[in-house]
C-alpha cells in the first residue's frame, strides 16, 4: 500500500527543496536541513545516499516507504509488548490501512522514518526498565540520538519516555512489586537521565549548528488554541472520514479507560502523551511564528492507534465473556467478534484509502505544469517563475529550463507585459510570500487569459497584452494538456 503510486504525484515544495540540495553533496544536504525550519539531518543524508543510486521521484521516496512499511510491524511488536498479542495485531492492521501514515510515507520528508523511531524507542524503554539491562539503555541511547537528528521532537518523546519511568516507578512502590536490586529511584532512573544524557550530549553539535538559530516563518498564520485544531487533527488522524473519526474516537476512549483500570499508570500517560503534545506544539507555532498542521503530532499517532485497539479488543472481550464463562468459548467468541472487528476497519477505512490515491493527483501539478508549458510554449514566448526558480523549474527539459527568467517584483512584470511577449508565469505564492507577492497576484488575476492550480497554492497564468479573440483561440483552445 505504501508502494503503490509511490512516484505518480509530483514531488512538493518541501520534498523538491530537499532532493534538490540532496543531490548536489553531502554538504549541500545537512546545509539545507539547518536552513529548512525545524528540520535535522539524518533524512535529508539519507536522501542524499539514495540519491547516489537514482533520481527518480519513486526512487526517492522508496526509504519513507520502507520506514513506513516497518512501523506496521514495530507498533505490532510494541501493542504485544506493552498489551497483548492481539492489540498488537488489531493495532499493525490500524496503522497498515492508515491513510494519513499512508501518505508521510510517500513523501520525502522526516515524517515516517521519526514515526518508527518513536516506536522503536518506545520498546527499548520498556525492555530497559523491566529489565535493567545496561546494553537495552545503550541501544535507547543511541536510537534515541538518532531520532533527535531525525527530529526536534524527539525531545518531547524522551520527556514522555521519563513520565512513563516515574509513573511506572510509582505504581510498582505503591503495589509494594519494587525489587531490591532493581529499585527505581537506585537504578532504573539513574539509568535512564543517563541515557538521556548520552542522546542530549551527541545532539548538541547540532543544537549549536542550528537548534539555536531556529526562526519563525514571515507572515505565518498563527494558529490559536481552538476545539477546531484538535477535530482538524483527529479527522487527519482517521484519513479524513468522519465516520471513522467518531468510531476511531469512541475506541479509543474506551481503551484509555481500560488502561486506567488495569494499570493506572499505563492510563496516564496515555492521557498525557495523547494531550499534551498539542498544547505544547500550538504554544510553540505562536512563539515561533509558524503554522500548525496535523503533521507536526503525528508522533501522536501512534500512540492513540494503540488505545483504539485495547478499545475494541476489550469489547470484544467483555461480548464473549457474556456469551460464555468457559475459557476455551470464551476466547473462540472472542477471536470470532475481533475478526468482525477487523473486517468492519476494512470495510470503514476503504472509502478513506479510496479518495486518498484518488487525491494524489490533485496534490501537486509540478509533472503536469512542466508538460504543459513543453509542449505550448513557442520560440518567442517569456517563462517567468517567482520565488525559486530551480524548485518550479524540476520537471523541465534543459531546453525550457534554460529559458527560466526569475521576476521579483510587479514592475518587472509589468515591464514584460508591455513589452508585447506572451508571457508563461509561475509561482508557488505560498503564505510565507503572499504579503510580498500580493499586488503581483491582484495583477495577474486581472491580466491572465489562462490560469491553472499547480498545486501548493501556485498558479500557472498564461497573459499577453491586448489579447483578443483570435489568441485565445489559437493557443488557449488548442492548448495541449495532458490525461
Amino acid at each position: 500500500m505504501r508502494l503503490y503510486r509511490l512516484g505518480r504525484p509530483s514531488l512538493w515544495l518541501d520534498e523538491l527543496w530537499q532532493v534538490i540540495e540532496a543531490q548536489k553533496s553531502l554538504f549541500n544536504a545537512v546545509a539545507a536541513a539547518q536552513r529548512h525550519h525545524g528540520a535535522a539531518p539524518i533524512d535529508y543524508i539519507v536522501t542524499f545516499v539514495v540519491t547516489r543510486f537514482g533520481q527518480s521521484d519513486m526512487v526517492v521516496r522508496l526509504p519513507a516507504a520502507i520506514w513506513g512499511a516497518l512501523s506496521v510491524y514495530w507498533i505490532y511488536r510494541l501493542g504485544e509488548l506493552v498489551f497483548s498479542r492481539r492489540v498488537g495485531m488489531m493495532s499493525a492492521l490500524l496503522l497498515a490501512l492508515n491513510p494519513f501514515h499512508i501518505r508521510y510515507s510517500q513523501e520525502v520528508r522526516f515524517y515516517s522514518l521519526f514515526f518508527l523511531l518513536v516506536l522503536i524507542s518506545s520498546e527499548l524503554i520498556v525492555r530497559a526498565y523491566r529489565s535493567s539491562d545496561r546494553r537495552m539503555w545503550g541501544l535507547y541511547a543511541f536510537v534515541s540520538t538518532v531520532m533527535l537528528y531525525t527530529h526536534y521532537f524527539g525531545v518531547l518523546v524522551i520527556s514522555l519516555h521519563g513520565l512513563g519511568v516515574l509513573l511506572a516507578c510509582w505504581q510498582e512502590r505503591r503495589e509494594g512489586r519494587e525489587k531490591p536490586e532493581s529499585a527505581c529511584l537506585t537504578r532504573k532512573l539513574p539509568f535512564f537521565l543517563f541515557s538521556c544524557f548520552v542522546a542530549l550530549f551527541l545532539f548538541s553539535p547540532w543544537i549549536v549548528f542550528d537548534a539555536l538559530h531556529e526562526k519563525g516563518l514571515p507572515n505565518a498564520p498563527k494558529p490559536s488554541f481552538a476545539l477546531d485544531i484538535a477535530r482538524q487533527t483527529l479527522e487527519a488522524f482517521s484519513g479524513s472520514s468522519n465516520l471513522l473519526a467518531g468510531v476511531m474516537l469512541i475506541f479509543g476512549a474506551l481503551g484509555l479507560i481500560t488502561s486506567f483500570v488495569r494499570r493506572k499508570f499505563i492510563g496516564i500517560l496515555g492521557l498525557v502523551w495523547l494531550f499534551a503534545p498539542i498544547f505544547l506544539i500550538l504554544y510553540l507555532d505562536m512563539r515561533k511564528s509558524y503554522f500548525y498542521q496535523p503533521r507536526q503530532y503525528f508522533f501522536v499517532l501512534p500512540i492513540f492507534l494503540l488505545f483504539v485497539s485495547v478499545g475494541i479488543v476489550a469489547v470484544a472481550e467483555k461480548v464473549a465473556s457474556f456469551f460464555s464463562k468457559r475459557d476455551e468459548r470464551r476466547q473462540l467468541y472472542s477471536s470470532l467478534l475481533l475478526s468482525l472487528l477487523s473486517l468492519f476497519a476494512v470495510f470503514v477505512t476503504f472509502p478513506a484509502l479510496r479518495e486518498y490515491y484518488i487525491d494524489q493527483g490533485r496534490r501537486d501539478f509540478n509533472k503536469q505544469t512542466a508538460y504543459i508549458i513543453e509542449k505550448n510554449i513557442q520560440p518567442g514566448d517569456l517563462l517567468l517563475v517567482a520565488e525559486s526558480p530551480v524548485q518550479l523549474s524540476y520537471y523541465f527539459l534543459p531546453e525550457i529550463k534554460d529559458r527560466v527568467q526569475k521576476v521579483d517584483s510587479l514592475e518587472q512584470l509589468q515591464t514584460s507585459y508591455d513589452s508585447g511577449a506572451t508571457i508563461w508565469f509561475l509561482s508557488t505564492l505560498t503564505f510565507v510570500l503572499e504579503q510580498r507577492f500580493r499586488p503581483m497576484r491582484h495583477w495577474l488575476e486581472g491580466n491572465s487569459a489562462f490560469k491553472m492550480a499547480t498545486g501548493s497554492g501556485g498558479m500557472l497564468y498564461l497573459l499577453k497584452k491586448d489579447a483578443d479573440d483570435g489568441f485565445i483561440e489559437n493557443r488557449i483552445a488548442h492548448m495541449e494538456i495532458p490525461e
